[in-house]
């Protein structure tokens, strides 16, 4: 199965290896993850490794 190429919603082109996702199933890299840490707004937390992995064969991830 091919992987899918994971790109960081943070900023455009931003080519950092994607490593965080928000509640709405946005995901970032490590620098724009902690950026947009809001705990009022806006929920961030780090992706597990198998997490990442579902995300990078085009599988959804269950819940945030």
């Amino acid at each position: 199965m091919a992987e899918h190429l994971l790109k960081c919603d943070g900023v455009k082109d931003c080519a950092e290896t994607v490593t965080h996702l928000d509640h709405k199933g946005f995901v970032y890299c490590a620098k724009h993850g902690e950026y947009f840490r809001d705990p009022v707004y806006r929920k961030v937390r780090k992706l597990r490794p198998h997490e990442l992995n579902r995300l990078k064969r085009g599988e959804q991830i269950a819940r945030y």
